[in-house]
Parts: C-alpha cells; sequence; structure tokens
C-alpha cells in the first residue's frame, strides 16, 4: 500500500492515524489553552495516547516533542517532565525556533 496516498470514503481515519504515529520516529503535539479541556476521545487526545504508547516500546528512539502553541496552554500530566518548546509568543517563538527544528531533524 503506498503510504502516502490520500484518504478515501470509508478509510478508518484512527487507524490510519496511528498507522501514521507507528511509522514516525518524531511525533509533534501543539498544545493551546483548549487542549486539556478536550475529551479522552478527541482526536488529539487519542493521537497523543497512542504516541506515548508507541514512545514507550520503541527501542527506535521515538520522540514526542510538545510545542506550546498559545499563551496559557497548559502542558498535559500525560507528557509528565518532557522539555516542550514555547513558541506561544513573538519573543519565545525567535528564541525557540530553532531549538525545535534541530530537535526535529536530529
Amino acid at each position: 500500500m503506498d503510504r502516502y496516498r490520500e484518504n478515501i470514503a470509508g478509510d478508518d481515519l484512527m487507524e490510519k492515524m496511528k498507522e501514521g504515529i507507528r511509522e514516525a520516529d518524531k511525533f509533534l503535539i501543539c498544545i493551546s489553552p483548549s487542549f486539556n479541556s478536550k475529551p479522552p476521545t478527541s482526536y488529539v487526545k487519542q493521537e497523543l495516547k497512542t504516541a506515548m504508547l508507541e514512545e514507550n516500546k520503541s527501542s527506535n528512539n521515538k520522540l514526542i516533542i510538545p510545542i506550546r502553541i498559545k499563551k496559557g496552554g497548559r502542558i498535559p500530566k500525560e507528557i509528565g517532565r518532557k522539555a516542550y518548546a514555547d513558541l506561544s509568543t513573538k519573543e519565545r517563538w525567535e528564541k525557540n525556533i530553532s531549538r525545535l527544528i534541530e530537535a526535529i531533524i536530529k
């Protein structure tokens, strides 16, 4: 199966999301103030849960990179003590964007 094909009617989007996370070596999770109010069944919470399971069982150095994209976005307790890229203000963007890019391409 071509892993870059477009979704077609009838595809299971949750399964496609899990497949993509399993194949990736990095997972970027964008945190905004609304993240923590999302229900556990929301797509973003399911994506994070899947990425954390993959990271825990992987010996391939899978990496979750949290990114705070809006001021007031609390880093979720599920992420624990992971360092995150704070891009929530212009000053923080300018300070942290190059470090984020370096972490992604590393």
